[in-house]
């Protein structure tokens, strides 16, 4: 059993939920267009979230297990991670890692994506929660759909934000030296 989490860690994993990735973008992406005025061409970068969204796992031999309300990345009886299920939007497993039947059922009853991967990368399937059954939220999205300004806007806070995510990696590869200075210059970086 792992240790538990000290009080003012746990504090930060006891929030809700956190957004889908699209609902943060969209989210970030208005905040960000209504910033700036329309002829601004200016990317801002919108402050990062410390919630885990995507957990990778790539450790060959070691195993995903539910321990509580947490999960635990063990290998050799020894705990490489530790950490709250209610965080994760996706599980991506890469080559020789296994994952309990208690794991698995808790991703799904709590709508987390698993996929597979080989150890080189190449996707072999994926095991997806059931769809959720919100109607309202579907016919939101059909009259978003139809709505054509509606949808333009939200085209744009996408796009906005999905560029703006781009430029953000691109600097933090930048600021780390993992790119030559070229690289960042041609990218539009300064």
């Amino acid at each position: 059993m792992a240790r538990p989490l000290p009080p003012d860690l746990r504090a930060h994993y006891e929030l809700a939920p956190p957004q889908s990735a699209m609902e943060i973008a969209l989210t970030r992406a208005e905040f960000t267009v209504s910033k700036h005025r329309a002829d601004d061409s200016r990317i801002s970068r919108p402050e990062r979230s410390d919630d885990v969204a995507y957990l990778y796992l790539t450790e060959h031999g070691s195993i995903l297990r539910k321990a509580g309300d947490r999960l635990l990345v063990e290998k050799d009886d020894e705990v490489l991670l530790d950490l709250p299920y209610h965080k994760l939007e996706t599980v991506l497993l890469f080559g020789n890692v296994q994952v309990t039947t208690q794991a698995m059922g808790e991703l799904l009853e709590k709508g987390v994506n698993m996929s597979l991967f080989s150890s080189h990368g190449i996707y072999r399937g994926a095991l997806t929660p059931p769809r959720g059954k919100n109607v309202d939220l579907r016919i939101a999205q059909f009259q978003a759909f139809r709505d054509a300004d509606r949808a333009l806007s939200i085209a744009r806070a996408t796009v906005q934000a999905k560029i703006a995510n781009g430029v953000a990696v691109l600097d933090l590869y930048r600021r780390h030296g993992e790119v030559g200075e070229d690289f960042g210059l041609c990218a539009g970086i300064r």
